[in-house]
């Protein structure tokens, strides 16, 4: 979660209010009681949990927190660390807290936390695009996750990095090249086939200067494509 936590954190300093710079302080406890409350062979495991395991996973906020207090951190730390599971509708655990009952600190995390989950490898699964990522976020916004700190995600957090394959909505096909702050999801892109399928002329789309272009899929692989993966360097 390191860099999916400190973007996120860093953007809702500059955009919420009452977020202080002191969230940037506490990224660790968002990561290390977890890994520390649960035994590795359980959180690595590929195939389904056991009963007893689900408890485990469960009560890792708690026993994080619980850590976390025995060490000396502070509250504000141990506030994410226990709250990083609830839910925006108090659907989540270990508490059941539902909107602003929730730390703030700990809604972000919590966007941040599963974001990172889902586009890294686990062991009983591949790791998904970030697009999926961020679809899924946006997706749940006012059900598992608070809707401004979805808001901050979606300006902050590119649903297409560069280097992405892409099919825009007349066909072409192309590279991401550059993702601009402030417009992370109207990126720069090199077009290198025609709709036919055609390598052209590499030429540069800024999609913030063309309103009525989109991405439509993340599915162009230009590595599939020596001529097209050459034109994009």
């Amino acid at each position: 979660m390191p860099q999916a936590w400190r973007g996120l954190a860093l953007a809702a300093i500059l955009t919420m209010p009452l977020v202080s710079a002191e969230m940037v302080l506490i990224e660790p406890a968002a990561v290390f009681p977890t890994v520390a409350a649960v035994p590795v062979e359980v959180l690595q495991k590929p195939g389904p949990l056991t009963p007893e395991e689900s408890a485990m996973m469960r009560a890792h906020p708690e026993t994080g927190c619980q850590m976390l207090k025995q060490g000396g951190i502070n509250a504000v730390s141990r506030a994410v660390v226990r709250s990083h599971h609830e839910k925006w509708d108090g659907t989540g655990y270990p508490d059941g807290k539902a909107g602003v009952a929730i730390h703030q600190f700990a809604r972000i995390a919590t966007v941040a936390d599963v974001f990172d989950a889902l586009t890294s490898a686990r062991s009983y699964r591949a790791a998904q695009p970030p697009h999926a990522g961020y679809e899924y976020i946006l997706a749940h916004a006012g059900r598992d996750f608070d809707p401004e700190v979805v808001d901050v995600f979606r300006e902050s957090v590119a649903p297409h990095p560069p280097g992405t394959g892409v099919i825009l909505s007349d066909g072409y096909c192309g590279i991401v090249k550059a993702v601009i702050p402030g417009r992370v999801n109207r990126p720069v892109v090199r077009v290198v086939l025609d709709p036919a399928g055609t390598p052209i002329a590499p030429k540069e789309i800024d999609l913030a200067e063309h309103p009525g272009l989109t991405i439509v899929s993340a599915d162009f692989d230009p590595w599939a494509r020596p001529e097209a993966a050459g034109a994009s360097a």
